[in-house]
């Protein structure tokens, strides 16, 4: 007698779907393919289930059919849920990586003003505190930022342009805009031009921490130095 063929409780001889038994097949190999083979299992066994149920009694296999699609469909979730937990993984570590830049590049400037009594010139604040970080340009760029010109990432608010700014320990110093350029200066007006990622930027102020803010809190932030606070350059 073949393999594929059973014998029933009425002594009637059944044929076992091979649809049914090449779903659960493709349906296992799922978990080692990324999900591929179970795409295709899944779609093979509704169809094995479906033709089963419609052949009077010809066929069997309907367990081997129902744990195809179950299998399947399992490692089809398994693998969304990997891709999902990776990208997020992914934008965390970038998210991490830029805050690490923006704090190093944050000490370079409170060097520079050390040395000479004010914040750079906007114009030329990169050029200004290069030295300060060991001439590491990489430092420049946000792990985000994917525009191949890319020099740099981060841009400084021209309001501190040349200053000496006592206080306004809140005020923004640095922030995140997409494919900006070297020596990138401005404000809120920048931000237009995009978001390395896109719901929000790393926001450096002028007392050294780096915090994440999202798009709508941009503008509740402190931009402009407050009168009282600010001290001719030396």
């Amino acid at each position: 007698m073949k393999k594929d063929v059973v014998i029933g409780e009425d002594g009637l001889a059944r044929k076992r779907s091979g649809l049914a038994i090449a779903a659960l097949v493709l349906g296992l190999l799922g978990f080692v393919t990324y999900g591929v083979t179970a795409v295709v299992g899944l779609i093979m066994g509704i169809a094995g289930l479906n033709k089963i149920n419609l052949s009077g009694g010809r066929f069997t296999g309907k367990g081997l059919a129902i744990g195809g699609i179950c299998v399947s469909a399992c490692s089809l979730i398994f693998w969304c849920l990997a891709v999902t937990m990776a990208g997020s993984h992914i934008k965390i570590t970038s998210r991490v990586l830029c805050t690490s830049n923006l704090k190093q590049l944050g000490l370079a400037l409170e060097q520079y003003r050390y040395d000479n009594g004010s914040f750079p010139e906007a114009a030329t604040w990169c050029d200004a505190i290069k030295p300060a970080t060991q001439n590491i340009e990489k430092l420049f760029i946000c792990p985000s930022d994917t525009a191949s010109t890319t020099r740099c990432s981060y841009v400084f608010n021209r309001n501190l342009s040349g200053r000496q700014v006592s206080g306004n320990n809140d005020i923004v110093v640095l922030y995140e805009v997409a494919g900006v350029g070297w020596n990138a200066n401005g404000c809120l007006e920048m931000i237009e031009k995009g978001l390395p990622h896109k719901e929000g930027c790393n926001i450096l102020f002028k007392d050294g921490h780096v915090a994440w803010i999202s798009l709508p809190g941009l503008r509740q932030l402190q931009w402009i130095p407050l009168p009282e606070a600010n001290s001719p350059a030396k």
